[in-house]
């Protein structure tokens, strides 16, 4: 009986020292793996606020292009983030990595944000955060340019051919800004479809081709066409009357291909048209491009995007060109005196501008000549003047609405997300 009472002691303290076997090595696995789980939140933690502050410092150099006075550097910085996640700071320590990147999105027609969004690895253990910037868009004033006792201005800079009569001015970069990158308050042609007013309206769907003789508008009224395609003159030798006020709106190109005659007998005052280009071909504006052509305008052409080139061999044009592209090429060629070139305003700061104008009976006259780089051809006809007393022969100069950039701010503290 004692043995039996003997064994079952053995037993007993054998489970019982198995049981604190058990819940020992328990214990100190139990501390190893909350060690281990500490280090790991510490590593998380350390790359939590690694990554923020990397979102922080782009922030506050993003927040300090905006309290700036010069408003350019907040355009170009709006103008260079791109829609997608582009990297703009990397560092790399023994501690961690960190990688920053922002972009945008646009909210609505006053609201764009700025995300920013910041990665830092720390042993093994990542964190990522999101910061948005929302920046409040509202337009700036339009402002009013007027023309008259005023020079040809050169923006940028002139080759040797620059015109020399004395009154050119060469601005440079900083004299830029006098100029809008805009040169007309321009309607999107939905708008101008929508808010054109007039006595008359007419829409043609596609390409609108001319190859016969035509009228446009009708007396003492307001006409206004919307053309949804490219207009092309194919017309040999054809007259296009112009009755009333006629403007056009074009949503593709202009392009003049055979000898035409158009507002020959009215004023320039009377046609206007609006190329828009919106599928941004090479040229938005061309006539005779390759070809030897003779052709009549009176009115004004505004050119949206693309090259403007006017290439006659007898040009008799009076009116204005504007254009918001970068190139611009007039030519006439002609001895017979029979071209008159009256250009009262050619304003296209954006553009490099080349005036081969040519003939040795006919004179032809300049108002006031905006461009980026402005030259003319060795050969140029010494019956041109370039005269800022007589814009354009007599053509009359408009002041000219330009369209005011937009003004961003920011408004708000922002918010992670």
């Amino acid at each position: 009986m004692m043995k039996k009472r003997k064994g079952s002691t053995l037993v007993m303290a054998l489970m019982v020292f198995s049981v604190l076997i058990i819940f020992s090595t328990f214990t100190v696995s139990s501390m190893v793996t909350e060690n281990k789980q500490s280090i790991y939140h510490q590593h998380k933690t350390r790359a939590y606020y690694v990554a923020r502050s990397g979102a922080e410092a782009v922030e506050t150099a993003i927040r300090k292009l905006f309290i700036d006075d010069d408003p350019t550097d907040r355009e170009a910085l709006i103008a260079n983030i791109s829609t997608t996640p582009d990297k703009v700071l990397e560092e790399t320590t023994q501690d961690y990595k960190l990688d920053v990147d922002i972009w945008k999105e646009d909210v609505s027609s006053d609201k764009i944000n700025i995300l920013i969004n910041s990665t830092a690895s720390a042993n093994e253990t990542s964190e990522s955060v999101t910061k948005v910037l929302p920046i409040d868009v509202t337009s700036g004033e339009d402002e009013l340019i007027s023309f008259g006792d005023k020079p040809i201005i050169a923006l940028n800079s002139a080759s040797q051919n620059l015109i020399d009569k004395g009154w050119v001015e060469i601005v440079g970069e900083e004299g830029r800004s006098k100029y809008p990158e805009y040169v007309f308050q321009y309607q999107s042609y939905g708008e101008a479809f929508n808010n054109a007013e007039g006595d008359i309206k007419h829409n043609i769907y596609g390409n609108w081709t001319i190859s016969n003789n035509a009228t446009w508008g009708s007396e003492g009224r307001n006409t206004v066409y919307f053309i949804d395609g490219d207009v092309i003159i194919d017309s040999k030798n054809s007259n296009i009357n112009v009755l009333g006020k006629v403007d056009i709106y074009v949503r593709g190109t202009f392009n003049i291909k055979q000898d035409i005659h158009i507002n020959k007998d009215g004023l320039s005052d009377n046609l206007n048209i609006y190329v828009y280009n919106t599928n941004n071909n090479e040229y938005g504006l061309e006539a005779g491009r390759g070809k030897k052509i003779d052709f009549t305008f009176y009115g004004n052409f505004y050119v949206n995007t693309g090259v403007t080139h006017l290439d006659g061999h007898k040009v008799d044009y009076k009116g204005n060109i504007i254009s918001n592209g970068d190139k611009l090429y007039f030519k006439t060629q002609d001895n017979s005196g029979q071209h008159h070139v009256y250009i009262g305003l050619v304003y296209a700061p954006n553009s490099d501008m080349k005036l081969d104008v040519q003939g040795n009976s006919a004179y032809n006259y300049f108002g006031y000549i905006v461009g980026n780089n402005i030259e003319h051809a060795e050969k140029l006809s010494d019956k041109t003047i370039f005269d800022k007393n007589i814009p354009g022969g007599g053509v009359s100069i408009p002041p000219i609405y330009v369209e005011g950039k937009p003004v961003f701010s920011i408004n708000s503290p922002g918010y992670y997300k």
